[in-house]
């Protein structure tokens, strides 16, 4: 991990790849993100966690993933999360956060337990002939 930011310590974890399989030997592999949350002074932060693997979707609304966030420190009140779907240029949102547009995660005083953000293709865009 090279890199330091306000909210800790950010690398790429890298790969070489050696054998004696020509397909396989110097094979270039994709880096994967680290992040080091830094534990020091008074400020908390959320964590976003994915559960890792290749997130693809199709228009038949094949493919899901999710990912869960909390907070890294004990909230002394209420902490309210916003997740929202993105939309494209044309104002679509083509994927959906816990199956709408928006979700809203809260963390009560005292809890630092994950909670999981769904993400599933919006069939509705299919359905309005957008894609």
């Amino acid at each position: 991990l090279v890199s330091k930011n306000l909210g800790g310590h950010r690398g790429i974890v890298e790969h070489d790849i050696a054998s004696g399989d020509s397909e396989y030997d110097g094979l270039k592999v994709r880096g994967v993100q680290a992040d080091v949350l830094d534990n020091d002074g008074d400020l908390g932060y959320v964590r976003v966690v994915d559960g890792g693997g290749v997130h693809l979707m199709s228009e038949d609304g094949l493919g899901d993933f999710s990912f869960s966030v909390f907070p890294t420190r004990l909230p002394q009140d209420d902490v309210v999360v916003k997740v929202r779907a993105p939309r494209a240029r044309d104002g679509i949102a083509y994927v959906k956060v816990n199956g709408g547009g928006e979700a809203s995660l809260t963390f009560a005083a005292g809890s630092m337990v994950p909670q999981e953000v769904a993400v599933t293709y919006n069939t509705d865009a299919i359905a309005l002939s957008i894609t």
